[in-house]
């Protein structure tokens, strides 16, 4: 278990994902990354001792959430997590972009957010709070 903060940073392994990683360290976050490019995973884990660079395929729903849960095996929750994950598509006249290009593009930024946040809400924290709140007093309107 993390006596710190935990972070997922999906697409973290290089350019903003790495700096959002570096400066949630620096916050005192225990920082997990999720990224598809093999070598960039394994140049991070190399480059960033105090965090951890798993490889995943954010459009791939399974995958991150057995990432998901060994983050939360090994730390017994997570507090943050940080869709960053996508890629530029293409960039062409809509009439010579191909529909596979699209769906990868949609793949990728759009369902890999919804499979991240999914896969989180399974952190016991994220659970407690989502119970707390189903639990909370309303008011009624007037």
């Amino acid at each position: 278990m993390s006596a710190q903060p935990v972070a997922v940073v999906t697409g973290g392994a290089s350019g903003i994902g790495a700096g959002i990683g570096s400066a949630l360290r620096d916050k005192g976050f225990d920082v997990f990354v999720l990224d598809s490019n093999l070598e960039l995973v394994a140049q991070y884990n190399d480059t960033h001792p105090l965090s951890r660079a798993r490889p995943c395929d954010v459009s791939d729903a399974l995958s991150v959430l057995a990432e998901v849960k060994a983050v939360i095996n090994v730390t017994g929750r997570v507090d943050l997590l940080v869709n960053n994950a996508g890629i530029s598509g293409p960039t062409a006249p809509v009439e010579a972009i191909s529909p596979e290009a699209w769906q990868k593009t949609l793949d990728i930024g759009l369902t890999g957010a919804f499979n991240a946040a999914r896969a989180e809400s399974a952190s016991p924290l994220f659970l407690r709070d989502l119970d707390a709140s189903a639990r909370a007093p309303t008011v009624p309107d007037s």
